[in-house]
């Protein structure tokens, strides 16, 4: 017999007698048997026995009427004795399966979950406490019924129990999840999670379902609120995307325009006051030719600025290379590419030490690396030598690479500040420049998934601190820098306010 046909017996009766208990004609044979060869053994030695014994011949015959009352009640203490050994031998098995039949059932009808048990017909067959409390029903009113002859089920969901139950009917012993709508006694629909096993006799024929069941309308109303957030959530970044698309579309569209629109009449501008400088200087006052100088400055000025600008607006327009590069080696290239406009900046500036990789675009990082050096460089005190310290190290899941110099430092209250576009501590007259190398720094260094910070330091100078996440998937999100009033803005729209106020 296999274990499903066996639980399948089980579960159609209550625990029954061992088959040697269950035919009493096994015990009886014994007992007789046992009984004969008493009375054989009393009959052939019982005399013999007794004559031995005897001190005399008259106690002998006075005695031996009384042999067969002896016998009787003899064989009644020793049948007596054999049956109370057998009897409780055999009746321990009963025991143990009565006890742990009503084990089950107390821990079934304890558990906190709904315990239906039918049979063959899907008829409740027993009704749990847990089922009491779920559903409403006390057991009186649910046994017997059959789950298609009271509202136990959503009518719209009793299509697919019937579809359910024709494929159990087709498979072996096994069970089934199955998630659908409920109705309480009060009425109220309630979603429920219903685990179902069953069980077939030795002919095949289901014999047994015993159904789990929990209360999920509380999680499915957390889902489908997840569900309707994950859609939204879904609409809105799609309706990001396609302003984010849009936005660096214009982005694009601006640098063209004022590549081509503006630029071009500036450098024309610049162009013809170098010849009215070159071919009339002579011509012109004192005061005229200080007006030329002006006019060449300016116009200058704004040729950097918008060369500056294109350079932002460009900035990872192309998307980000990730990859594995030396820190000290980006270094080196940016030391090289400022030799020119710097030529006191191999000796000034001391590189990382060690090697040490940085998951990162080459092309941005290197950018970086040259703005930091050149604003090291361009801002230093006129009494000392610059000095220039770049550091690379990892910190937890994190690579850290350090700037220091020895110039001009910058004030706590300005720190944020100094990364937005156009934004400038010192005048054209001491430290000529446009306000977008930091700019650069800070939109480089978020692109890449990174944060820059400004360290305090001891003595004169700042210290830029650049932290990268060790892999991609550490990078937070980009995070705008606050105004001074505590509001959030992006360097951008902060350089566009920089120049309207200025205008």
């Amino acid at each position: 017999m296999s274990p499903g046909e066996e639980l399948g017996r089980s579960l159609e009766s209550p625990p029954s007698l061992p088959p040697d208990l269950r035919r009493p004609w096994v015990t009886g044979l014994v007992f007789g048997l046992g009984y004969l060869v008493l009375a054989g053994l009393w009959i052939v030695f019982g005399a013999s026995l007794l004559q031995g014994i005897s001190p005399s011949v008259a106690f002998y015959l006075q005695t031996e009427p009384r042999m067969t009352w002896a016998l009787a009640l003899l064989s009644a203490i020793l049948v007596g004795i054999i049956s109370w050994i057998v009897l409780r031998r055999r009746s321990l098995p009963v025991h143990r399966m009565d006890t742990a039949f009503h084990l089950l059932h107390a821990h079934l009808d304890q558990s906190p979950l709904a315990v239906v048990e039918w049979d063959r017909e899907l008829r409740v067959r027993h009704w749990s406490r847990g089922a009491r409390k779920l559903f409403g029903w006390s057991e009186e009113e649910a046994r017997g019924k059959a789950w298609t002859e009271w509202e136990l089920v959503h009518p719209d969901d009793r299509e697919e129990i019937a579809q359910l139950l024709r494929r159990v009917r087709s498979d072996g012993p096994g069970g089934a999840v199955s998630v659908h709508r409920n109705i309480r006694a009060d009425g109220e629909a309630i979603w429920c999670e219903w685990h179902t096993s069953w069980v077939r006799d030795r002919q095949g024929r289901l014999a047994s379902f015993l159904s789990f069941a929990q209360d999920i309308t509380r999680d499915r109303t957390r889902l489908e609120e997840i569900r309707n957030l994950n859609r939204e959530l879904e609409l809105q970044i799609t309706r990001r995307t396609r302003e984010l698309g849009q936005a660096k579309r214009d982005v694009l569209a601006l640098t063209n325009s004022i590549s081509r629109d503006l630029r071009a009449p500036v450098r024309a501008l610049i162009g013809f006051t170098e010849t009215l400088r070159d071919n009339h200087e002579e011509s012109l006052s004192a005061e005229g030719r200080k007006y030329l100088v002006y006019l060449l400055a300016a116009g200058r000025q704004v040729d950097h600025l918008i060369e500056g600008l294109m350079e932002y607006a460009r900035l990872g327009s192309r998307g980000i290379d990730f990859r594995p590069v030396d820190a000290g080696e980006v270094t080196r290239h940016a030391v090289d590419r400022i030799r020119d406009r710097f030529p006191e900046a191999e000796a000034a500036i001391s590189l990382p030490r060690t090697a040490l990789s940085v998951h990162a675009d080459p092309d941005i990082l290197e950018r970086i690396m040259v703005e930091l050096l050149e604003n090291a460089l361009r801002y230093r005190e006129s009494d000392r030598p610059p000095r220039v310290e770049v550091t690379a190290h990892r910190h937890a899941d994190e690579i850290q690479i350090r700037v220091r110099d020895n110039g001009t430092g910058i004030p706590r209250d300005e720190r944020a500040r100094v990364f937005r576009l156009f934004e400038r501590l010192h005048s054209q007259d001491n430290h000529p420049g446009t306000g977008m190398g930091l700019a650069v720094v800070r939109k480089g260094v978020g692109l890449m998934g990174g944060e820059v910070t400004i360290e305090d330091q001891d003595g004169p100078g700042t210290t830029f601190l650049l932290r990268f996440p060790s892999r991609p998937d550490l990078a937070p999100a980009m995070q705008p820098l606050p105004y001074d009033d505590g509001s959030q803005a992006s360097p951008v729209e902060t350089g566009s306010r920089q120049v309207e106020s200025a205008e």
